[in-house]
């Protein structure tokens, strides 16, 4: 009969007694002692050489795992002699990623996948620099970029409202911003988009404009063209310095071969 009563004294020490059997009325017993250290650590404790590896033989990075995940179940709080780094924990607010310094107080950048490759959130697969399975919300505003920024569409939020443009924050200048260049409806305050561009107001309103067009952004500028809606019919009027040019209080018909000029 064989048996074993293994005693351990963690990560150190390892003795291990084990009846190998009987002969002739004596018990003959193996007494067995090893030593054993974590990768690449350093007794009494770790110093600042060490390195720590699971599943491998041997360790380039502080902390190494290989051959299985790594699950993080808390939270240790605020760490006050932490410096600068990447944390990872859990807690009732969620599961958190961050870079942080706790030497300054301050949040440092989250860089993902510096090296190359894509970002996927809601997916397992991701075709695109990032792709996102769900819906996305952006409720701030970072400022101007750096020049080395470069071109690109911007998304922000800010007190003038949510805004979508295109930018060259190399040459601090706009570039165009493509709506649907594929192919497919463009819909403003409409669900279903009936045409390749359809603004629908969403509530009835018989002060406000549907649409104008300005010829520049100056506050108080004549506009050049409005489309709104008063007195039960569709109004547009094109207008200018000298008041409106042409207005129509709700059709607008020219005969064919007839021509329209606008002075």
């Amino acid at each position: 009969m064989l048996f074993s009563l293994p005693y351990v004294i963690p990560d150190v020490w390892r003795i291990q007694l084990t009846h190998k059997k009987a002969i002739a009325g004596f018990a003959f017993f193996l007494l067995t002692v090893s030593v054993a250290f974590a990768q690449n650590t350093a007794w009494p404790g770790p110093t600042a050489t060490a390195n720590v590896g699971i599943g491998v033989a041997s360790t380039d990075a502080k902390l190494q795992v290989a051959g299985g995940s790594a699950f993080i179940s808390g939270d240790s709080g605020f760490l006050a002699s932490g410096g600068a780094g990447l944390a990872l924990k859990y807690n009732t607010a969620g599961a958190q990623l961050f870079g942080y310094d706790y030497s300054a107080g301050a949040p440092k950048n989250l860089i993902l996948q510096s090296p190359g490759g894509n970002v996927a959130i809601g997916t397992t697969t991701a075709s695109a620099r990032l792709q996102v399975a769900g819906s996305a919300f952006i409720a701030g505003d970072s400022g101007a970029l750096s020049s080395a920024s470069g071109s690109g569409l911007g998304l922000k939020y800010t007190t003038a409202g949510a805004e979508v443009y295109g930018y060259n924050y190399s040459t601090m200048s706009p570039v165009s911003l493509l709506l649907q260049h594929f192919g497919g409806n463009v819909g403003i305050g409409v669900d279903v988009p009936l045409s390749a561009f359809h603004l629908s107001r969403g509530v009835a309103s018989t002060t406000d404009y549907l649409m104008r067009l300005d010829n520049n952004a100056v506050a108080g500028n004549d506009p050049a063209m409005i489309i709104t809606y008063t007195g039960g019919k569709s109004l547009l009027s094109l207008a200018g310095t000298n008041g409106g040019a042409l207005a129509t209080d709700g059709t607008l018909y020219f005969a064919t071969g007839s021509d329209l000029n606008v002075n």
